[in-house]
């Protein structure tokens, strides 16, 4: 069925990790490393959602650089550890999120980018 929308099976499994880490949090129940993880999954999930809409818009050869996945991971870094904080009390800075920010950016221009690609290239 994605493969006829030619969406991603990883973005597919990126989407059910978050809404079931969602539904978790939602009913109080926290699991280990579940922060991490979806700091981890952001930028790829991000470079992911932006490449397809470059893709159907306006540059359909667009892929995201290790110049962008690192721009991407530097303004979540920016938004999410250094800005919020000191807006609300709900959010902490933690150093271990910017470490899966650039983690993340990092595994998707070496591994998911490959496969990305190629689930897209009949796009």
């Amino acid at each position: 069925m994605f493969k006829n929308l030619n969406i991603s099976y990883w973005f597919i499994g990126g989407l059910i990790i978050w809404g079931i880490i969602a539904l978790l949090r939602r009913n109080g129940i926290i699991v280990p490393l579940n922060d991490h993880l979806t700091d981890l999954y952001s930028v790829p999930m991000f470079s992911y959602t932006t490449m397809k809409i470059m893709k159907l818009t306006y540059y359909p050869d667009w892929r995201p650089d290790l110049k962008f996945l690192l721009g991407a991971a530097l303004n979540l870094t920016i938004v999410f550890e250094i800005i919020c904080p000191l807006l609300s009390a709900r959010y902490t800075a933690d150093f271990m999120d910017i470490i899966c920010y650039f983690s993340g950016a990092l595994i998707y221009h070496l591994v998911l980018q490959r496969i990305y690609y190629v689930d897209s290239k009949s796009l």
